[in-house]
């Protein structure tokens, strides 16, 4: 059945989300990765990890505002451009609601 279905549909295309970590966040998150295999100590590697992982939050949390003020900075020109569209489009994407496809179901 797998082997028909991949035939007939094909494989099913994934939207990646867009990468706004900096590499600042990124190389922050490989050294708490790291921090977290070392061998554990008798409560180093605890304080070593909490404190690599209030850095990481800290550090995501402020890429997340630069994306939203930049996407909110495109769509303040779009509006100016008058491109509706687009604007209605960003705002689909800072909401982060996805449609929901519903089909009519019939009963005969």
């Amino acid at each position: 059945i797998k082997e028909v279905s991949m035939e007939v549909l094909g494989q099913r295309s994934c939207r990646r989300k867009q990468q706004h970590l900096s590499q600042e966040t990124k190389d922050l998150i490989a050294e708490r990765s790291r921090i977290k295999q070392r061998t554990p100590s008798v409560g180093c590697n605890r304080s070593d990890y909490s404190s690599a992982n209030k850095r990481v939050k800290k550090s995501c949390k402020k890429d997340d505002q630069n994306w939203a003020l930049r996407v909110a900075d495109e769509m303040e020109a779009a509006a100016r451009h008058g491109q509706q569209r687009e604007v209605w489009q960003r705002i689909k994407a800072l909401s982060g609601k996805k449609n929901r496809i519903s089909a009519a179901v019939r009963d005969n």
